[in-house]
């Protein structure tokens, strides 16, 4: 079984570390470069209670855990456990059959929303079978469905000069996302995977390739993934621990997740989208802020692709109008 080699001595130091029983911190600030120790949590710039940031701190060694002050997000990311890697060989002969609930479009959404009273209807859900399998392995599908909450995820394999525009608007907005990069994206655009990094973003793994990882044998899919840890460390040994993974296309079944959970990832999903992907075909804003209007739910994980110019350009009115239904704007890491 391939191992991520890290060969700068930043990444090793980083290695003695967690050896000595200390968790790798990330705490990006909104200053590029700058790292600060934990403090009050903040929440839409208000100073929580001193026992609200406790709670948040003490959070077990197992878990992804966060907090925000003074415009910055301060993650703790603990090393992967990989030990289920010890019986992969089951894998070879695993079931690869796909959901039995899996239409072709499912991936976009059907919920409706009553824009008076906020009411919320689940059109088409995926089947009570697939969602036990979905917790069985701890994937994200939707977030905490008990709170105005949303989670906003990008999902970034080519750079065609948007990305920029999207992260200068989530700066302003003060809202963290996660990036899923491929291994296309990491040796074009490692200047923005640092940005995202410096401004309080989360780096999931989305791959080498664009791959469907449900029809490849267990070697190609651990290539896949380690092969993208080797490319992302390789260039940003500094970087805390991905915990997070996204299966190319979505494309997803059991073995899938229990693949990924076995190296000691949390599969991510995602609630909502639209076809925001074709460069040549972008939709205008209006007609996609509608969307958005339309779909809003309480735990709705968005998945929107940065090299949209149609997301560049309704991010922004985008956020302020889910803010403006009561709906706080959260990092992953809050979903437990």
């Amino acid at each position: 079984m391939k191992k991520r080699v890290l060969c700068l001595a930043a990444a090793l130091l980083a290695f003695c570390t967690v050896a000595c029983g200390k968790e790798k911190t990330a705490d990006i600030a909104e200053t590029a470069g700058v790292r600060r120790e934990p403090g009050s949590v903040m929440k839409d710039g208000a100073e929580e209670t001193a026992a609200a940031e406790t709670e948040a701190e003490s959070e077990s060694a197992s878990s992804v855990s966060w907090a925000k002050k003074d415009g910055g997000y301060t993650y703790t990311f603990p090393e992967r456990d990989d030990s289920g890697m010890a019986k992969v060989d089951e894998m070879y002969s695993f079931s690869t059959a796909m959901f039995e609930d899996q239409p072709d479009d499912w991936y976009f959404g059907k919920t409706t929303r009553n824009a008076s009273t906020g009411e919320v209807t689940v059109v088409w859900e995926r089947s009570q079978s697939t969602l036990d399998v979905l917790e069985e392995y701890n994937a994200i599908y939707r977030g905490d469905e008990e709170r105005k909450v949303v989670y906003l995820t990008f999902d970034a394999g080519y750079e065609y000069g948007t990305t920029a525009k999207i992260l200068d608007v989530l700066k302003e907005k003060n809202v963290p996302a996660a990036f899923f990069v491929n291994g296309h994206y990491v040796e074009s655009a490692p200047h923005m995977i640092r940005r995202m990094l410096d401004e309080g973003h989360i780096i999931g793994n989305h791959a080498v390739n664009h791959y469907d990882l449900t029809t490849v044998g267990v070697d190609t899919f651990i290539e896949e993934v380690e092969g993208l840890e080797d490319m992302y460390y390789a260039t940003f040994p500094d970087a805390p621990p991905m915990v997070y993974f996204r299966p190319p296309s979505g494309n997803c079944n059991e073995w899938v997740l229990k693949m990924t959970d076995m190296m000691g990832y949390r599969t991510v999903l995602w609630s909502w989208a639209y076809k925001d992907y074709d460069t040549n075909a972008q939709p205008d804003v209006w007609s996609t802020l509608e969307k958005v209007k339309e779909s809003l739910h309480n735990g709705c994980v968005y998945l929107l692709h940065p090299e949209s110019q149609t997301n560049a350009d309704m991010l922004g009115q985008m956020i302020d109008w889910i803010r403006g239904e009561g709906y706080e704007i959260l990092p992953l890491a809050d979903i437990k």
